[in-house]
């Protein structure tokens, strides 16, 4: 079960681990790490020769190539849309998506 406090911004740590793939250049993995979120961090401007399995596929559009996007949609894998290049704005809409799930 996925819990948050109904605080804005202040959520708890996930009973399960989570991973997801991000596909962006900011280094996030550390700081998602403290809510048990493991992060793969994928090359915005290649294809991955083989997609890591994840729960969620996020894309950092700011960095992201459009080869990236083909990639994954070909695969009809549909990413969630990331619009920043502030960590703590990524991690906090990270973790608004996972918790409405």
């Amino acid at each position: 079960m996925r819990e948050r406090t109904h605080e804005k911004g202040e959520f708890q740590p996930f009973e399960q681990p989570i991973r997801i793939n991000y596909f962006g250049v900011q280094d996030i993995g550390g700081k998602l790490a403290s809510f048990n979120v493991h992060v793969n961090v994928l090359s915005p401007f290649d294809p991955p020769k083989d997609l890591p399995q994840a729960e969620e596929n996020f894309i950092n559009v700011r960095r992201a190539s459009h080869s990236v996007w083909n990639y994954l949609t070909s695969k009809n894998i549909r990413p969630v849309i990331l619009t920043t290049d502030n960590v703590d704005l990524l991690t906090e809409q990270i973790l608004q998506y996972l918790n409405s799930c």
